[in-house]
């Protein structure tokens, strides 16, 4: 009966929603439990998550650049003066060939894939010498085609996007995809094609990028990137708040911010000094932790950060536990969760 009492001491706690009726675990079967996580540190844990600066992209107008250079599909205009009558401009829409070539009246196929607009004015020049002394020539992008991105994902407007540049920022490329959606998470993935026909990954953290402003993270994304932005994983809270459920984790969040998050503990109803987190280890097992919730609050206590898939459990106070489902929580069986939550 000691036994069976010390299980209870251990492990009991409740949860919203009713107590189901189980069989008591014996003590042989109490999960051990880390009292002294030192994970995370109070200082960082001074801000409720949901109070800092969120993860939002500026609107950025992406104008041309001058060293553009032309590609399939792109259409520019071509003046040409005296080429039918002295005096007179002759104005040409073009549109370069999958081959990189314009055809000009006269002279035929120029070639102009990969060069700037100076450089493929430079080149007209030269093939119309044949037909003019001194050709007169002006060379200017009507629409940029040739160049495009894919942004997917959890943004505001999935899709192809022509580039009026030969590559653009990171965060211009989201703009053009008007900014991440609600249920983005914190890192992007870019994807390009290697010249062996293979392809290449970049993982980027934004919340380094958009809200720390690193300039490290600030990549540019090349034509022929994808560029996918992940939903947030998420974390569970569940028991004695007042908001309880799954909440995205779409910054670093501590079990601290997540109860505040959830509206904080239900006063003379939830153990604060006794909260529960289970996480799932690599090897599929679940590990539970106890925290007092009390403490980390008074700064005696560190708090810990919180990771995809983790569930915090905050009991009722005072001696009615609901053993049945505690067990059933550490066992990794939460009541209107699927088995495994939400890894």
């Amino acid at each position: 009966m000691r036994r069976v009492s010390r299980a209870i001491l251990a492990v009991g706690l409740c949860v919203v929603g009713g107590c189901a009726s189980t069989t008591i675990p014996d003590a042989d079967e109490t999960p051990s439990v880390n009292r002294n996580i030192k994970v995370g540190d109070m200082s960082s844990a001074t801000e409720p998550a949901l109070t800092r600066t969120p993860l939002i992209v500026p609107t950025m107008e992406i104008g041309p650049d001058e060293d553009y250079t032309l590609g399939a599909r792109d259409l520019i205009g071509v003046c040409i003066d005296d080429l039918v009558k002295p005096g007179e401009t002759t104005k040409l829409s073009l549109e370069v060939s999958q081959s990189g070539n314009i055809s000009l009246p006269l002279a035929n196929d120029v070639k102009v894939k990969g060069l700037t607009t100076q450089q493929a004015r430079a080149a007209v020049i030269q093939a119309m010498k044949r037909f003019l002394r001194a050709p007169q020539v002006t060379v200017q992008i009507d629409q940029y085609r040739s160049k495009s991105i894919n942004v997917a994902g959890a943004v505001s407007k999935r899709g192809t996007f022509v580039i009026p540049r030969n590559r653009v920022s990171l965060v211009e490329a989201l703009s053009l995809a008007s900014g991440l959606a609600a249920e983005a998470g914190r890192n992007a993935i870019v994807v390009r094609a290697t010249r062996d026909g293979g392809a290449e990954q970049f993982l980027v953290n934004l919340e380094q990028m958009l809200v720390k402003s690193n300039g490290g993270q600030m990549m540019m994304i090349e034509a022929g990137d994808t560029i996918h932005v992940p939903e947030a994983d998420k974390v569970l809270v569940i028991g004695y708040v007042y908001k309880p459920g799954p909440y995205a984790l779409r910054t670093e969040m501590t079990a601290f911010e997540l109860v505040a998050n959830a509206g904080g503990v239900i006063p003379r109803q939830a153990s604060a000094s006794e909260v529960w987190l289970r996480r799932r280890k690599s090897d599929g097992n679940f590990e539970i932790h106890k925290l007092d919730m009390e403490e980390i609050a008074a700064g005696q206590a560190s708090d810990v950060i919180l990771a995809a898939g983790d569930t915090i459990v905050v009991p009722q106070t005072g001696s009615r536990f609901a053993i049945g489902e505690t067990w059933d929580i550490i066992k990794g069986r939460i009541p209107g969760v699927p088995t495994g939550g939400f890894n």
